[in-house]
């Protein structure tokens, strides 16, 4: 089930549309079908898809995006998940369509049930946050043990 990415973008000309967020088992290559219901045994990813439109900010004060993945356990507290994706914008006049994968290694998340929570940043050269950010909130996703 893919969630949409809502994304703001104040006083710039360069504008964020149709963002997309999915959870997924990972399984055999090309065939990693969105997943609520993981096997602690099993590595999992998240992928993220949007289009920029506009121009970026030029080089020297921004053209990467962050993306990141946090998990709120249902009666207890988060958890921080180890990665993270950078990814190079195109400094370009045209829409151009962004997709990422993140994926987690097996067993890194106590069985429970979970809140996935997605951002999308965009920063500059020196990791500093500028004024556009897309996230998501929602995606419910149970990790359980076998027995």
């Amino acid at each position: 089930m893919s969630q949409s990415i809502t994304f703001e973008c104040p006083g710039s000309d360069m504008d964020v549309i149709n963002g997309e967020y999915e959870v997924y088992e990972v399984n055999p290559p090309g065939h990693n079908p969105p997943a609520t219901i993981i096997r602690n045994d099993q590595k999992w990813g998240a992928r993220f898809k949007w289009t920029q439109t506009g121009a970026s900010w030029p080089g020297e004060f921004g053209n990467k995006f962050r993306l990141k993945v946090y998990l709120e356990k249902m009666g207890g507290s988060e958890f921080d998940l180890p990665n993270s994706e950078v990814i190079q914008s195109v400094s370009i006049n045209t829409p151009h369509d962004y997709e990422r994968e993140i994926e987690f290694d097996a067993g890194i998340v106590p069985a429970g049930l979970y809140r996935a929570v997605a951002i999308v940043t965009y920063e500059n050269n020196w990791g500093t946050p500028l004024p556009l950010a897309g996230f998501t909130e929602g995606i419910m996703v149970n990790f359980y043990d076998l027995p």
